[in-house]
């Protein structure tokens, strides 16, 4: 089945004087920088994660040709090539603009003229304070004409407090300005500042929003107000620049997508990931649609209440969850294998070394391991294997609480996402926005549901059933954990049993009556035309060839005491990797935690108090999950050192 791809929501803040020398001429740069944003974020590279360099880029496509076949060969999923008429994924353009007079409308009117865009006003003062900015009757037709096209406009300040505030001090007023600057720069993903390139003389100026926007590691695009004939440029933080000012430098428009939008970027590659087949996405929807719809028999939901879901939810969580899974087949598959690559490398080294001294050429297998190692790091780079794992792991995670949660409509306070730690980032949050229209027009379409059929539906299905799934994904890893830990524990006393039988001489005798008879060979080779024979060398044997080292035990004991450590370790490394252990207390814990809200939840007698325990499942899965990612986020594939 065909899946509409989702459009990215690409949200453009604008920050800039009131009073410009030339306001057409910045209209038209303007304008040229929204045609640069929309041509740079809808060409997507044929092949996003490679290198720009037409070196790399051969040795990108040579690895991909040779792990490919292997990876199908191990029974693994590998993508095709991509198909050239891929969709491009549409942009769905917002403008969050305060409507004062100059740049703030010029970026307004800009935006507003691209298919479908959306105007989100936002006012320093309360509305009938604000308006007094606007003495002039063209200045007011101006924004009342603009704040027409927003039906929820964001008035700031209008709490009931800040009537009692004086707007006609300046001081006031001045922090007014630079809190809406600031609500701004928080709102958007791209900020376009139309500024003079001084600081403010006063306070809340452009200059200040502008220095803002850079410490919060936003895309300010500078279009000077001067020279607004110039190019646009970007200003990156710099701690070593002094300009335009101090931590900031200027630098060109980025000219790939990943460097302007990440999201729109990472939304792009996955509308266009051709790893699931559309025969497979068909019968995994179908398989979810009928699971869907016995869960909804048991509970006595009517079958058109979950019309909308299936039509519209069950498509996008079937296609996340089979790429998740594929992806993390690909990850645990690299990760696992370039640990086992490094143990073999160390095992046909030694091998050679102590078994066969004269065939060099099993040393071909040690290369060929490293660098099978090396081309299978490469691929998973290219196709960001770990990447895409955790963020379509997450998607597909927020998704299905989604499908359940919608069910509750209105009384639904929204999709719920964890609140980032606060020392490291976690997951994206671009599916959030990308299909957040999309949940609304489900919970709208889904039509009222009897109490005590959507109470069973959501803590029987929902809440107990992700109780059991962490309970039985407790047990799984625990006893995954416990054989990872006798493997290593195995090899370990292997290991001490060969060293200890290598200490004492062991198995010696062997080796010991072969270095006899290379010394006695040694001292009876004499030159053989001392006495009138002939040269008979080439007929003699060689004792070395003729030793059969295959058959000397101390060597098999040599050979395992120093192999058996490098798959020891290897076995270390994966369980780690794994966590298998941790996993299992986070699943046991998270499996009691669930199942006493499900019993909460089965007290409930009104609408409104499930609700509430179910936004708290809710926010504990999104905790749990956005725990899982930030736990895995540092774990990208790495060759062994």
């Amino acid at each position: 089945m065909e899946l509409k791809p989702a459009s990215y929501p690409l949200r453009i803040g604008v920050t800039g004087h009131r009073s410009l020398s030339d306001e057409s001429a910045v209209a038209d740069a303007v304008t040229r920088v929204l045609e640069y944003i929309e041509k740079t974020l809808q060409h997507m590279p044929a092949r996003g994660g490679m290198d720009r360099h037409w070196y790399s880029r051969a040795i990108d496509i040579t690895a991909l040709t040779l792990v490919r076949p292997l990876l199908k060969l191990f029974g693994l999923p590998a993508q095709g090539p991509r198909v050239a008429a891929a969709p491009q994924t549409e942009l769905d353009w917002t403008v969050i603009s305060p409507l004062a007079k100059g740049a703030d409308r010029i970026v307004a009117r800009a935006v507003m003229t691209k298919a479908g865009a959306n105007l989100h006003a936002v006012t320093a003062l309360p509305l009938d304070e604000y308006r007094k900015d606007f003495r002039e009757s063209e200045d007011r037709k101006e924004f009342e004409e603009l704040l027409q096209l927003d039906q929820t406009p964001t008035e700031l300040h209008n709490e009931q407090d800040a009537s009692e505030i004086d707007w006609s001090n300046e001081l006031h007023r001045s922090q007014a300005y630079y809190n809406v600057g600031l609500y701004v720069v928080g709102a958007c993903e791209l900020l376009i500042a139309i500024w003079d390139g001084k600081m403010a003389a006063g306070f809340g100026g452009t200059g200040d929003v502008v220095r803002y926007a850079i410490k919060r590691g936003k895309s300010v695009i500078w279009i000077d107000a001067n020279e607004p004939h110039r190019p646009a440029c970007l200003l990156v933080p710099d701690a070593e620049s002094k300009a335009p000012f101090a931590g900031a430098k200027v630098a060109s428009l980025p000219s790939l997508p990943k460097q302007l939008s990440l999201g729109c970027h990472r939304l792009s590659a996955y509308n266009r990931d051709p790893l699931i087949s559309e025969a497979d996405l068909k019968q995994a929807t179908d398989r979810e649609i009928a699971q869907l719809r016995e869960q909804a028999s048991q509970a006595g939901l009517p079958r058109e209440s979950l019309k909308s879901i299936e039509q519209n939810l069950l498509p996008l969580y079937a296609r996340a969850d089979l790429m998740a899974a594929a992806y993390q087949r690909l990850y645990l598959f690299g990760a696992k294998a370039l640990f086992r690559l490094s143990a073999f490398a160390v095992s046909i080294a030694v091998l050679q070394l102590l078994f066969f001294p004269l065939a060099n050429w099993l040393i071909a297998f040690e290369v060929l391991a490293m660098l099978a190692a090396v081309l299978l790091l490469r691929v998973s780079r290219v196709e960001v294997w770990h990447e895409k794992w955790l963020n379509d792991r997450h998607l597909a995670e927020w998704l299905r609480a989604v499908t359940f949660t919608a069910l509750l409509g209105d009384h639904h306070r929204g999709s719920s996402t964890a609140t980032k730690f606060p020392f490291y980032e976690g997951p994206d949050q671009w599916f959030v926005d990308a299909f957040q229209g999309l949940v609304a027009r489900v919970k709208s379409e889904t039509p009222a549901i009897e109490f005590k059929a959507l109470k069973h539906h959501l803590v029987e299905e929902w809440i107990a059933g992700q109780a059991a799934w962490h309970a039985r994904n407790a047990h799984r890893k625990h006893k995954s954990a416990h054989l990872y830990h006798w493997a290593g524990v195995a090899c370990f006393c292997v290991t001490l049993v060969m060293a200890t039988l290598h200490m004492f001489g062991f198995g010696h005798d062997d080796h010991d009556d072969h270095d006899a008879t290379i010394a006695q060979h040694d001292h009876e080779d004499v030159d053989p035309h001392a006495d009138g024979h002939e040269d008979d060398s080439e007929t003699r044997a060689d004792p070395v060839t003729e030793y059969n080292r295959l058959g000397d035990l101390s060597l098999w004991i040599s050979f395992l005491a120093v192999a058996l450590p490098a798959w020891g370790a290897s076995i270390h490394a994966i369980a780690s990797l794994l966590e298998h252990a941790r996993i299992a207390e986070r699943s046991k814990r998270m499996a009691e935690v669930l199942e006493r809200i499900a019993e909460r939840a089965r007290r409930t007698t009104t609408i409104e108090t499930l609700a509430k325990e179910i936004c708290i499942a809710e926010e504990l899965m999104a905790a749990e999950n956005h725990e899982w990612v930030v736990s895995l986020k540092f774990r990208e594939l790495v060759l062994p050192a």
